[in-house]
């Protein structure tokens, strides 16, 4: 049953999110504020949370007939993950360093697509074997 998993998907990401960007005060652009950069990372979570969840072996107790072991495994791997990332310090702003950020965010921003793409084909054929 696919519901189940796309419900406790849904509020893992939500709590990884809020945990990342609250308390933890991952780094967003300024210019953007933290609403579309959240809205990103939720999708992030979500996609690839959902991903390794179904992929997988089940382990731990169920709940609501979903194994939540290896979902809350993978959202607190990416989490670390994102939170390791961008606690490097950051340089005082200059021409050359906002000239080099702007190709980085067209980098990071054809990652984000392949990564979403990516987590929806692995959750697709997932579900279909």
């Amino acid at each position: 049953m696919i519901w189940p998993d796309i419900l406790f998907v849904f509020i893992l990401a939500l709590l990884f999110t809020l945990l990342v960007t609250g308390p933890f005060r991952w780094r967003y652009s300024r210019a953007e504020g933290v609403w579309p950069a959240a809205a990103f990372l939720f999708l992030v979570f979500l996609a690839v949370i959902w991903a390794a969840g179904v992929w997988s072996v089940p382990y731990g107790p169920a709940l609501w007939n979903v194994y939540w072991l290896p979902f809350v495994l993978a959202g607190l791997f990416l989490a670390l993950i994102i939170l390791a990332i961008s606690a490097a310090v950051r340089p005082p702003p200059t021409v050359e360093t906002e000239r080099a950020e702007a190709g980085l965010a067209a980098l990071f921003g054809a990652f984000f697509w392949i990564l979403i793409l990516g987590s929806i084909a692995a959750i697709a054929i997932g579900y279909a074997t």
